[in-house]
């Protein structure tokens, strides 16, 4: 999720959620928790530059967003490994 496809330390919709939940309740504002998951995200992903763009990004604004992000993943993900390609 936070990271490149195929990279291998990068972080899953799940345990960047977990990372959130655990921020908030040591007392983290949700703004910080925002700042620091855009930080999170590699320099030059477009989904960097989208996150940086948005003036008043929220916490709920930003979960939808990974939400979405993972879903099409999911996605694109069982598509390719059960729908091969026809030729």
């Amino acid at each position: 999720m936070v990271g490149e496809p195929g990279q291998k330390d990068k972080l899953g919709y799940q345990a960047l959620i977990s990372q959130i939940e655990a921020r908030l309740a040591e007392g983290y504002l949700d703004k910080e928790v925002v700042s620091a998951v855009v930080r999170a995200v590699q320099p030059g992903l477009q989904l960097r530059s989208y996150l940086e763009s948005m003036t008043e990004l929220t916490l709920p604004r930003l979960r939808k967003i990974l939400r979405s992000i993972s879903t099409k993943r999911m996605q694109q993900n069982f598509t390719s490994k059960h729908c091969p390609a026809t030729q």
